[in-house]
């Protein structure tokens, strides 16, 4: 039962007035519109006040002068009434409506925005507010059901439709869309829905934030400064970056969907979906950091990131994560869902990289990353110089590059770069394709380290070399725990249908095989199961304790091919196995294989006169 009923400014200055300001909630009706709003109405502190229509309409409270509706340093619930700022769209000096939460000489304050409440077409070019709700000095808003739209924000700073700021102000959201709002300052211009900065928290639980538009950062939601952002619910969807950047740089920008700087970034449920960022890093979210993992904890422990792109020019299609921390920070995602996500350049589904030699170390579990789509390297996920990638108890599946052909390009389903450490464990890395090398999985560069244990790698595609892994330039690649490589399903490439180690001026690559299986791959030239070459004169090498090298298919070398000039790059020990691998050219044994290699049984007799294959190893010195 309201307290007052009111139809004029004056009425509903005069309820405010009267309210107690001991904390007893005071529920003011409006019976119709007031279309003469006129200077800021302050919400005391004690006051508890709420401001609903009456049964008869939802009545609007449109702006006639500058300013904000209301200023609130005690408690303001809106329900059931809009908010006109009246903008008329030209102006670009004033202050025209919505509310903020605390001020800069008086800490505190609550806004609660209910179902039936709008706030819209408000507008500031003032750096210290948003464009519809300002939150400052320790202040609380939440978000419950109400719709907060076409709000503009001109000045520094950003927040088009919020502006949170200060180590103890909070934003929730538990329900309602926050739609149409825009960022425009092509220096500072971010969170075109959301801007916090200052060490303030943002926490979605639910609703939707949609189509807004930043300049630079953060089309949907941008954490500055220190803020940090937890998502439990919710949808965050078609925002986008226009990536204007101070000088036009699209390097500069980040985020369409969400970006956070230096801050914890948390995620356990909701989805971030069909965000664009026509320039510039990060789809879907983007988090750079230049502080240690204690201030800076990067957590995805559920939820959907699909269907972001980076169309133009950018990295990181559905996350893109960038460090420069002295000490490792770890990113965890697990029981998510990564997919559709596209880029222009690295990381169609993740792009995680350290701009130190701090490793920057991303452990995936119980998790798919599925379908994405990159320009260059790493379809599914991009790792850079010193990073670590583990992956667990995940599937990484139809994900693909389409890099130039190159050495140092490809990663259909994983790309490391130099230094990086890519471990696989109980997974399966399937169906993902790339025109240049490592349909699977990529490990490039020096001391670069590819370790398989009890994963299943199969159906992969690499155009030029190693369908299934492929090791660059004194890369590590070790297969153990029963993994299999292949299988009804094999991997294909031109070489290396399996595996290709290839040498570089670091040194050679090492592939070992112990209790693992290569079968069923297919090479259209050299090494159906794996291919060893190299450059500088660096050829690979392989190591066989155990396991089998079996049922394989290509032209020369069915089981491996070696573009050695000796014997001496395979090592084969007793529990290694050859067996059914098939060439398609004619075979003839060198001459010394069974001295060299006394554990593979050779063929006896050859179907031609070719002095280089063999169904289970060709030797190119043969």
């Amino acid at each position: 039962m309201a307290n007052e009923s009111v139809n004029t400014y004056a009425g509903l200055s005069a309820a405010i007035s009267s309210a107690p300001a001991d904390g007893t909630q005071f529920t003011i009706e409006v019976t119709g519109d007031i279309s003469n709003f006129g200077n800021a109405l302050t919400i005391a502190s004690g006051k508890n006040i709420v401001i609903t229509s009456d049964a008869n309409g939802l009545w609007t409270l449109t702006k006639s002068t500058s300013g904000f509706h209301f200023i609130v340093n005690g408690t303001l619930t809106l329900e059931n009434i809009l908010l006109n700022g009246n903008w008329n769209g030209v102006t670009t000096t004033s202050r025209f409506g919505g509310v903020t939460v605390g001020t800069a000489s008086i800490a505190g304050g609550v806004l609660y925005l209910n179902a039936g409440a709008e706030v819209f077409n408000c507008f500031t070019s003032t750096a210290a507010e948003g464009g519809g709700i300002t939150c400052v000095n320790g202040g609380t808003v939440i978000v419950d059901g109400a719709t907060i739209r076409d709000n503009t924000k001109t000045g520094t700073n950003g927040g088009g439709g919020f502006y949170v700021n200060g180590p103890a102000s909070i934003f929730i959201m538990n329900g309602g869309i926050i739609t149409g709002n825009r960022a425009t300052s092509n220096t500072t211009g971010s969170g075109g829905g959301i801007s916090a900065t200052t060490s303030s928290s943002v926490t979605i639980n639910g609703g939707l934030i949609s189509r807004n538009t930043a300049a630079i950062n953060g089309g949907g939601v941008s954490c500055g400064s220190g803020a940090g952002f937890t998502m439990a619910g919710g949808t965050i969807s078609e925002n986008t970056s226009l990536s204007i950047g101070p000088t036009g740089d699209p390097s500069s920008t980040f985020g369409a969907g969400v970006f956070v700087s230096n801050g914890p970034f948390t995620m356990t449920g909701g989805t971030i979906s069909r965000n664009i960022l026509p320039r510039g890093n990060g789809g879907g979210i983007s988090i750079n950091s230049t502080i240690a993992a204690t201030s800076a904890s990067i957590l995805i422990s559920g939820g959907t990131i699909s269907g972001n792109e980076t169309t133009s020019s950018g990295s990181g299609g559905g996350i893109y994560i960038n460090l420069s921390a002295t000490t490792a920070v770890a990113v965890s995602i697990s029981r998510s869902t990564i997919s559709g996500n596209s880029s222009a350049i690295n990381g169609g589904g993740v792009y995680v990289n350290s701009s130190t030699t701090a490793r920057a170390a991303i452990i995936v579990s119980d998790s798919d990353i599925i379908g994405n789509r990159t320009n260059s390297n790493g379809g599914g996920i991009y790792g850079g110089n010193f990073s670590t990638i583990e992956i667990h108890d995940s599937t990484i599946s139809n994900n693909v590059s389409t890099a130039s052909n190159s050495t140092s390009n490809g990663g259909g389903g994983i790309f490391g770069n130099t230094s990086s450490q890519i471990t696989v464990g109980s997974s399966i890395i399937s169906g993902n394709s790339t025109t240049s090398n490592g349909g699977g999985i990529y490990g490039g560069g020096a001391s670069s380290q590819v370790n398989v244990i009890g994963s299943r790698i199969f159906e992969n595609l690499a155009t030029v070399n190693g369908g299934g892994i492929f090791g660059f330039n004194n890369c590590q690649i070790t297969v153990t725990g029963g993994a299999v490589i292949g299988g009804e399903q094999g991997n294909r490439a031109g070489n290396g249908g399996g595996i290709c180690g290839f040498g570089g001026a670091s040194g050679p690559s090492l592939v070992t095989i112990d209790g693992a299986a290569v079968v069923g791959n297919v090479a259209s030239t050299n090494g159906g199961g794996v291919y060893l070459t190299g450059s500088s004169g660096n050829v690979s090498i392989l190591v066989m304790e155990s396991g089998a090298i079996a049922g394989n298919t290509a032209l020369n070398g069915g089981g491996i091919h070696t573009g050695g000039t000796t014997y001496n790059n395979l090592t084969t020990g007793s529990g290694a196995v050859f067996g059914g691998n098939t060439s398609t050219a004619a075979f003839l044994p060198p001459a010394n294989a069974a001295f060299v290699h006394p554990n593979i049984l050779f063929a006896s007799a050859s179907i031609a006169n070719h002095p280089v294959n063999n169904y289970d190893i060709n030797f190119i010195s043969g």
